[in-house]
């Protein structure tokens, strides 16, 4: 996919519940693919998910969400920790304030803590729709687009 614009939205996991990890999940996928009016994409084991495969992209969300259900325990403190033997979710994602827009993988587990979701769309740029919907989680998101203009928001 020749994508113009990739989206990051992250949640550090410092006291972050299961509980709360999971509804974060739920809210994003309700709230922005659901609906998709911003026509997003997820890659998956190195492959596009398209906008309009609302299927594959609910698929997608509930893998991942299974994945947490099933590996995340909270700790003494009340912190989700994620056992990610996975690959399929390790590693860091992309640096999207540096210009990196290009990644493997939409779904990331760092640290066995927090969690960052990438998604792209070939249908506009950063400087058109600088931010998504306020769903009212605290999280952090970022975009940035092949101009290179970059935005941060609040999720």
């Amino acid at each position: 996919m020749e994508h113009q614009t990739t989206i990051g939205i992250y949640d550090n996991g410092e006291e972050t519940s299961k509980e709360q990890y999971l509804n974060n999940i739920d809210v994003i996928m309700k709230t922005v693919l659901k609906k998709n009016i911003y026509n997003l994409c997820l890659k998956i084991d190195g492959n596009w998910i398209a906008w309009d495969d609302l299927p594959g992209i609910e698929k997608a969300f509930t893998d991942f969400r299974n994945y947490i259900v099933e590996h995340g325990e909270d700790d003494e403190d009340g912190t989700c920790i994620i056992n990610n033997n996975n690959p399929e979710y390790q590693g860091n994602p992309i640096d999207v304030e540096g210009g990196d827009i290009e990644f493997e993988r939409s779904f990331n587990i760092s640290d066995g803590i927090g969690f960052a979701i990438l998604f792209s769309t070939e249908h506009w740029y950063a400087s058109d729709i600088n931010k998504l919907p306020d769903m009212g989680l605290e999280l952090s998101g970022d975009m940035n687009d092949i101009d290179g203009d970059y935005y941060e928001f609040e999720v």
